[in-house]
């Protein structure tokens, strides 16, 4: 169960990502971790042997209904014979979820006429939601089974190790034109999750585009969500990204938020420093991010692009390039021991050596006839970055839970003064607009 002091949510991305939740210097820096559902489906046998290493960590299965909603191409590759086929962890997922959602997959979108007879959303919610309930079942049979099982007896640990701290009922993407198709199908399926799991805490999942933010129609489903049987909220905004997002958006956010706020336990599952500074206003109980990168994510998956060597510059609360990042140090002549007061002195950046960040290795492509080279991070360079970065988050809730509010809204104007000379109006402005927003609250 979510209490007051779970409120640094961690999303497990990848299996290479696993090490970096189980190291000593980041075990203490989170304190739930959030599952996607096609990986739990694809791999269960590895997800419960992290489960047991992180014992200690509440947990929750995202089962990702919404997927079976959208264009089939998104959740298919062509096979050798140029057949659309599902990708497999998607079904495996569809696989335990059953119909609908097996019958279609690969072949056409999930409609909301699918939900329509009560009898197939009761079975659909239930089969949902034990699969959430049954990763032991599903890794009982396999040979990793008995090392986990003597883990648990001899860590005198009970089986429910495996229980998460909240299940989440079936649910669908709804946008300011699809409300109305939706909203009463994804509160049905909250309803039925209570009838049927009494004894379980119920999270409703509530993922929608950004344009209900400045509709009419963000007053209807916060009263909905309000008004449910849920016994908290996991909020998702298509591809809302704080720091870009502009002040209507954001404005759109923080009065949704307040809308949904009450007697139901509210996270943002894909949070940057905003949500973190909201956790501190009470509108919110508790904020998610993945290794690095997570603090947004499109609904339907997009490509990803060539990855860039960023770093996560602390008094900005983002990750900039680092070119950017060179070219204010160098602006701020700055030595090692004014780096470690004014930017950052976690155990990564202590040694002062910021090329350390920057370091690629060359790749090179055929593209149009022509070979082209590429430069990508190297392997070493993406572990320094991701553990700044998880320093740096472990600092925000740490300083944002220890520090007033003026003295909050300070550090962000100065930051913005600072570095609006060497990166623009455009880069930092942000940092204004969430100073305005935050001190509205109060207002």
């Amino acid at each position: 169960m979510l209490n007051n002091n779970t409120k640094h949510f961690l999303r497990y991305g990848t299996h290479a990502e696993s090490k970096y939740f189980l190291m000593s210097e980041f075990r203490n820096s989170y304190d739930a971790v959030i599952f996607n559902g096609n990986m739990v489906a694809y791999t269960p046998s590895a997800i419960a042997g992290f489960i047991v290493n992180v014992k200690d960590k509440p947990f929750i299965i995202d089962p990702q209904t919404h997927a079976f909603q959208h264009d089939v191409y998104k959740l298919a590759n062509e096979d050798e014979q140029g057949n659309l086929v599902p990708k497999k962890s998607i079904q495996k997922l569809a696989d335990s979820f059953g119909s609908p959602a097996k019958e279609i997959v690969g072949k056409e979108s999930l409609l909301p006429e699918s939900m329509s007879n009560g009898n197939v959303r009761k079975d659909f919610c239930k089969n949902v939601i034990n699969f959430q309930l049954d990763i032991k079942k599903h890794i009982e049979s396999k040979p990793e089974w008995k090392y986990l099982k003597f883990t648990l007896e001899n860590g005198q640990l009970g089986e429910d190790v495996f229980s998460p701290m909240a299940v989440i009922p079936p649910y669908f993407y709804m946008t300011a034109n699809t409300v109305d198709e939706w909203l009463d199908i994804n509160e049905s399926f909250i309803k039925i999750a209570k009838e049927e799991f009494p004894d379980k805490q119920i999270y409703a999942q509530l993922v929608i585009s950004k344009d209900i933010l400045l509709s009419n129609q963000r007053g209807k489903i916060a009263e909905k969500y309000k008004n449910s049987t849920a016994d908290g909220i996991l909020l998702w905004i298509d591809g809302l990204e704080e720091v870009t997002a502009g002040s209507e958006f954001l404005d759109g956010y923080i009065k949704l938020i307040t809308e949904l706020s009450g007697n139901k336990k509210l996270v943002n599952l894909y949070s940057g420093y905003l949500s973190i500074l909201l956790i501190k206003e009470g509108k919110l109980n508790g904020a998610c991010h993945g290794l690095e990168y997570g603090e947004s994510r499109g609904v339907v998956p997009v490509g990803g692009g060539i990855p860039m060597s960023k770093y996560y510059f602390y008094p900005l609360h983002q990750r900039i390039r680092f070119a950017d990042f060179v070219k204010i140090i160098r602006q701020q002549n700055l030595n090692q021991n004014d780096f470690k007061s004014k930017i950052c002195s976690c155990d990564v950046c202590e040694d002062g050596n910021i090329s350390k960040y920057g370091v690629t290795h060359p790749v090179k492509y055929k593209r149009g006839g022509q070979v082209i080279t590429l430069n990508y991070p190297t392997p070493e360079t993406k572990d320094y970055s991701l553990r700044h970065y998880l320093n740096s988050k472990k600092r925000e809730f740490e300083e944002v839970e220890s520090k007033d509010r003026v003295t909050l809204l300070a550090d962000l104007e100065n930051a913005f003064n600072e570095y609006k000379k060497a990166l623009g109006l455009d880069e930092v402005v942000y940092l204004n607009v969430w100073k305005k927003l935050i001190e509205e609250l109060s207002s």
